[in-house]
């Protein structure tokens, strides 16, 4: 009775690990089961070998979204992509990449022989097992496949900062900020015109509308200046929302337009009158049909598969003899490097495709009305002026992880970034003191802010 509860409990874990890493690119993975390994609480649940055929399954899992060619290429070109940044855990990542990735080849060119054909003893379980260990280690992948084919739905972890459902993440709706949605104008006072100007027709109008919106996010979450030779993630960088414009008004814009939702919604109100703001008071009234969402999200879904079935936009080298035929010069996720490589940030990846297309669902108003919280609060952290009183040791932190559990997913991490390069005192001292409420060990933290857990690894020691 007790092995059944034992049993449960470490499926319980085991769930929770794999709904928790299902956002995590391969290089995330690899650094999360590097601290996995050496966390001692990790051992009260989980042997070495229980936890090799799980982060096995993890790993194997985020191999099979590229294809065989990118793979083989990245093979061919030593992991580089693939792996993280130098020091001890890309040394022992490396074998365990190698052997993974030379099991999923195989499993890609098996898809098409026939069912009988197939060696169902050959996989990552079976290569990081003993012989003598194997029939136990094939029958708990099986388990873990069988979590994977529920949709990794388990119950999430106590934090609140926990990944949202792979197929929606949360919007940011006026109720969970605790205020009223203002009424959209040509200018909300935050000093990013909505560029809906006067009004010439409903296409003209429809498009500066969004791209307006999407400018606000991004100008309110980047950061000042230049990066001070850091390598900041790109929803911070100022050169990413030109790019990110361009991308929106090449690929999806156009292709909404044509829809005959948003072609319906032309003629359901006198848009010379009611101008802009009545889009985006559709747009944020929720995801049940909703023809602005539905279209938006068509048009990213359509790029995001035209990653996968070309094998580019995961950082690959296209255009090998013999590999996969190199990206169009418009690619979004080729105009996305480019512009990460010649101004230094890092680019989105597939992986990265809920942020950007869920950028249209965030309301400036509450991360703009965060910010001021924050500001407010180091000022009075670190220099009150005579008519304020000084606020605890650690109000600032406390104020960003209150944030962090109210606006969408990463959105805390990033406006931490910010921070840094905003507030002389946030220097790396305090934000290695700031990561610590994201988790007790670097695992936890991993899992729930990987850009912020990334960038503080980034400034080594003061």
């Amino acid at each position: 009775m007790g092995d059944a509860r034992d049993m449960k409990a470490f499926e319980a874990k085991v769930a929770s690990l794999i709904a928790a890493t299902r956002h995590l690119n391969v290089p995330q993975a690899l650094a999360l089961r590097s601290m996995t390994f050496k966390d001692p609480e990790t051992r009260r649940w989980a042997s070495d070998r229980q936890l090799t055929v799980v982060f096995n399954v993890i790993l194997t899992h985020a191999l099979e979204r590229f294809d065989a060619a990118y793979l083989t290429e990245i093979r061919d070109h030593g992991f580089e992509q693939l792996l993280p940044p130098p020091g001890p855990i890309r040394d022992e990542s490396l074998p365990v990449l190698k052997a993974l990735t030379e099991q999923v080849l195989a499993s890609l060119k098996q898809r098409d022989a026939p069912q009988d054909s197939i060696d169902t003893t050959d996989g990552p379980a079976s290569a990081a097992t003993g012989a003598g260990d194997l029939t136990e280690a094939l029958a708990t992948r099986a388990n873990f496949e069988t979590l994977l084919a529920r949709g990794m739905s388990a119950a999430p972890p106590k934090s609140n900062r926990s990944p949202s459902p792979t197929r929606e993440p949360a919007p940011l709706f006026p109720a969970q900020t605790g205020h009223e949605a203002e009424t959209a104008s040509t200018d909300d006072g935050l000093g990013v015109p909505m560029g809906t100007g006067e009004f010439t027709d409903f296409p003209t109008l429809f498009q500066d509308t969004l791209i307006g919106h999407v400018r606000k996010i991004l100008t309110l979450l980047r950061i000042p200046g230049d990066s001070q030779g850091l390598r900041p993630p790109f929803m911070v960088a100022p050169p990413f929302a030109a790019t990110y414009e361009d991308v929106v008004r090449r690929h999806i814009l156009p292709k909404m337009l044509r829809s005959r939702h948003i072609q319906a919604l032309a003629t359901t109100h006198n848009w010379e009158e009611i101008g802009g703001g009545k889009l985006i008071e559709i747009m944020l009234s929720g995801e049940v049909n909703n023809p602005i969402l539905h279209n938006w999200d068509s048009g990213w879904n359509a790029i995001r598969d035209s990653a996968k079935a070309t094998g580019h936009g995961h950082h690959g080298k296209s255009g090998i003899k013999g590999k996969a035929p190199p990206p169009p010069p418009d690619s979004p996720w080729k105009l996305f490097r480019e512009d990460a490589t010649s101004c230094n940030y890092r680019p989105p990846e597939p992986d990265d495709m809920p942020l950007l297309r869920d950028i249209v669902r965030y309301e400036p108003e509450a991360i703009a009305k965060c910010w001021r919280e924050l500001s407010q609060l180091y000022e009075q952290e670190f220099s009150p002026s005579g008519r304020q009183e000084q606020a605890r040791d650690g109000a600032l932190r406390d104020g960003i992880g209150k944030w962090a559990d109210r606006l969408p997913e990463h959105m805390g991490e990033f406006l931490a970034i910010k921070a840094f390069f905003t507030f002389p005192r946030c220097n790396g001292f305090f934000m290695r003191r700031l990561i610590t409420i994201f988790g007790r060990t670097d695992t936890e933290r991993l899992r729930h802010a990987p850009f912020l857990s990334e960038f503080v690894a980034a400034l080594g020691e003061d």
